[in-house]
């Protein structure tokens, strides 16, 4: 019962700024990221909604990249030990096909923390023994303006 006007989206990998804000012309967005102390935020950890999320600082390496998805891509959901097709949660979250490759992907040193709007994975998740998180909120495109 929708009519979706779509264009493709060609592959995109754009290095992000952290700290800092980062364009991202192509989605007409951009991602804003923080490094704060964990008790900044830890009261609010459970209530980011889906276009924010925090990792532990000291579990990422590497550089951080947004990209849209490829084939084969695969990440570890928070909260299960195992891994999952990235493609397989865009379907399950009912993304229209034509979509799907508008959805950002945040990587550090090749693994997905986050298919933005929808999920965040295991291995930089804030425990315990955090100290520092990164602070990251993805804005524009039409993810965030689907859901207001």
């Amino acid at each position: 019962h929708r009519l979706i006007f779509s264009r493709a989206t060609p592959p995109f990998q754009i290095r992000l700024r952290a700290p800092g804000r980062t364009e991202i012309s192509l989605l007409d967005a951009a991602v804003e990221t923080h490094i704060r102390p964990v008790e900044e935020v830890r009261d609010r950890l459970l209530n980011l909604g889906p276009h924010r999320v925090c990792f532990d600082l000291a579990k990422l390496k590497g550089e951080l990249v947004l990209r849209n998805r490829r084939p084969g891509d695969r990440f570890q959901p928070y909260g299960m030990s195992g891994t999952r097709k990235v493609s397989d949660l865009l379907i399950d979250g009912k993304i229209p096909e034509p979509l799907r490759d508008e959805i950002p992907l945040l990587l550090s040193n090749r693994t997905i923390l986050w298919v933005i709007g929808l999920r965040t994975a295991q291995p930089a998740a804030v425990t315990g023994q955090t100290q520092h998180v990164l602070d990251v909120v993805f804005t524009g495109g039409w993810i965030c303006s689907a859901e207001s």
